[in-house]
């Protein structure tokens, strides 16, 4: 059975692959969805190595999920994060 923080993951992948996002462990993969529960946002990162690349994507990111109604900030420790919230 998925519990609430397993859907709303979900809910976050569902987005960037209907934005044509690949997650990280498929071919060419590049986010990863991790954390979130109890009130903790998600961490979304990118995996791509190439910095200024990795920030694009995680422009792309922010722009598919707000969108939807979701909150993205960017992660103050890694510039290649964003904390997500579910709506």
């Amino acid at each position: 059975m998925w519990t609430e923080r397993d859907r709303d993951a979900e809910e976050i992948r569902k987005v960037l692959r209907k934005a044509n996002h690949k997650e990280f462990g498929q071919k060419d993969g590049r986010f990863v969805v991790e954390g979130g529960g109890d009130g903790k946002p998600f961490s979304l990162a990118c995996t791509i190595g190439d910095q200024a690349a990795a920030l694009e994507e995680v422009r792309l990111y922010r722009e598919a999920l707000a969108a939807v109604g979701f909150r993205a900030e960017q992660d103050l420790e890694d510039d290649k994060t964003l904390d997500v919230w579910v709506s």
